[in-house]
């Protein structure tokens, strides 16, 4: 009977003592993340020299830490954690231009290179006319006019989206608009 006593009584101190060993670990890697970050920054301020800070993760720690907390009187004190640790700070600075990037590289398709043009012109029937390796322009068999392809530098490079279009409407090849 006393070791099932024992037994549970092992039980409640370990459902106890999990929560907060979890939470202390937590709040424990994220002071020390928060503290390599204002070491970062007090290194950069005296030596000169630019040191990146860590962002969100010192401060989402701590906090995620707090939450963890069994006591509800100090878990409504989670938000500390992030205003306390300068990764944070640089994190929600840099975050408008780390959206900007992301929306940018979501909506927007990959740079088509000039030697990547010139192909397709060529499979489509376009042919060199004439040029002198910076100015060249195509001529079709059966289409008027020709297309004048500038180059802006070495063929490998990408084509500004308008000369891209340009080039494109020059041949015929671009997509008629909707409603047109």
């Amino acid at each position: 009977m006393s070791i099932l006593l024992a037994a549970q009584s092992t039980e409640t101190v370990a459902s106890k003592t999990g929560p907060w060993a979890a939470a202390i670990l937590l709040i424990g890697l994220g002071t020390f993340v928060i503290i390599a970050n204002w070491v970062y920054v007090w290194n950069t301020y005296r030596r000169g020299k630019y040191m990146s800070t860590v962002p969100f993760i010192g401060g989402g720690l701590a906090a995620i830490g707090v939450v963890m907390i069994p006591a509800a009187s100090i878990r409504q004190w989670w938000w500390v954690a992030p205003i306390i640790d300068i990764g944070c700070w640089t994190g929600v600075a840099c975050l408008p231009f780390l959206l900007k990037e992301l929306i940018a590289s979501f909506f927007h398709r990959s740079p088509v290179s000039y030697s990547r043009v010139m192909n397709s012109l060529q499979r489509n029937g376009w042919f060199v006319d004439r040029g002198d390796g910076r100015l060249i322009q195509y001529r079709h068999k059966r289409k008027r006019g020709t297309v004048t392809i500038i180059q802006a530098g070495h063929v490998i490079r990408a084509i500004p989206p308008g000369v891209k279009r340009s080039i494109l409407r020059q041949a015929g090849l671009d997509k008629p608009k909707r409603g047109a």
